[in-house]
């Protein structure tokens, strides 16, 4: 606020998922005037943690499945944030990878069998599987030591792709993922544009800086005196779509000119 100072506060579970409720707490505690996460776990622990600190949430993957908001043109409560809705973008990335790699026919899918978000996907995957002409092969991933197991696993059953599905956990490990999926040698689609940048060959999904852009203009109206429940809840508009052609070199790959013409992003 203009005439006064803003001191930052932040808090991270360093991908140890199972501290955020404390993390919050300490966080509602202190106590300040806006909490700000980014994931939907940090989303639920902040709103656990208080029901009078008002609370922006970014990369929230449906807010109202996750039980954050009421309703996204008026949110209720003290949360409020900017949202995608991942099912949309899954059948979309399915969609590209396909594009990219026509003659794919078995994708391996890592996912978490008890995240809603990706349970309410899979259905739309599994329908677009038919006119894509795919078979998906799901894998559970809940942490790190199940990488290297999972990725192999897939390529001994026949996987011909890796698709990374939307999650905190697989963002925290989106270059461990990547370096696996050079190691191991399918070519992969993740949801996070680092993914790509640590040499995964396919990322599309929000463009997380543009979220955090729009945060700040939530916090500013909140610090000016915004009722919380009161500000609707955004999507997100802005999708980053990146190829690395460096890693479809490696891998022997041709990726066709059409797709690449709709990247935002291509790594030579």
């Amino acid at each position: 606020m203009e005439g006064q100072h803003i001191v930052l506060e932040s808090h991270s579970a360093e991908g140890r998922y199972e501290r955020l409720p404390a993390l919050a707490a300490e966080l509602a505690a202190l106590p300040v005037d806006v909490l700000v996460t980014w994931g939907m776990p940090a989303a639920v622990a902040a709103k656990h943690a208080t029901s009078m600190i008002p609370v922006v949430f970014t990369a929230v993957a449906d807010p109202i499945l996750s039980g954050l908001v009421t309703s996204v043109a008026q949110p209720g409560g003290n949360l409020t944030g900017v949202t995608h809705i991942p099912s949309e973008l899954d059948t979309k990335r399915l969609e590209f990878l396909k594009e990219a790699l026509p003659s794919v026919a078995r994708v391996g899918v890592l996912w978490h069998p008890e995240f809603p978000p990706n349970v309410e996907s899979m259905a739309e995957l599994q329908w677009a599987t038919q006119a894509l002409r795919v078979e998906l092969h799901l894998v559970a991933y809940r942490d790190a030591q199940e990488s290297e197991g999972t990725v192999a696993a897939m390529r001994r059953d026949g996987a011909e792709a890796l698709f990374v599905m939307p999650h905190p956990t697989t963002s925290g490990h989106a270059a461990r993922l990547a370096a696996l999926a050079a190691t191991r040698r399918p070519p992969a689609m993740a949801p996070y544009q680092h993914f790509a940048e640590a040499g995964g060959l396919l990322a599309y999904g929000g463009m997380f800086a543009a979220m955090y852009r729009r945060v700040q203009i939530f916090v500013d109206k909140i610090l000016k005196g915004a009722k919380t429940g009161e500000i609707p809840v955004e999507r997100a508009m802005r999708f980053d779509f990146v190829i690395n052609l460096k890693t479809a070199k490696r891998l022997g790959l041709t990726i066709p000119p059409a797709i690449l013409l709709q990247a935002i992003e291509v790594i030579e």
